[in-house]
């Protein structure tokens, strides 16, 4: 059986995530993105830590990410965070994938209480 890790990236720009998967270690991953090799988005702002990796049972992992990923998003605002189904950089493709809630929102806009 394969476990996958779902893991949260914190960039250099300030208040800036990566949320992804992977099969390897987590420090294998951690290395591939500080050597430039991720997401277009962790490129432009710069890698700094890996907040965390967990290991989730199968089948959970997309969602999870995914899910993640939206939560990020509504902290600190969608223009901050990439992850799962949300990592395109064209802010018109990207505003297709967002949640109802987000689309009247800002890239820099949290997440009204």
């Amino acid at each position: 059986m394969v476990y996958t890790r779902v893991y949260v990236a914190e960039l250099k720009s300030p208040n800036h995530f990566y949320v992804g998967t992977t099969l390897r270690l987590p420090y294998m991953r951690e290395k591939e993105h500080a050597e430039g090799w991720g997401a277009k988005f962790t490129t432009k702002h710069g890698f700094k830590s890996m907040l965390f990796a967990k290991l989730v049972q199968p089948g959970t992992a997309s969602r999870l990410e995914d899910d993640l990923t939206v939560a990020l998003m509504c902290r600190y605002g969608w223009g901050a965070c990439r992850g799962g189904e949300r990592t395109a950089q064209k802010e018109a493709v990207l505003r297709r994938y967002l949640p109802q809630c987000l689309q009247d929102l800002g890239p820099r806009d949290v997440l009204p209480l």
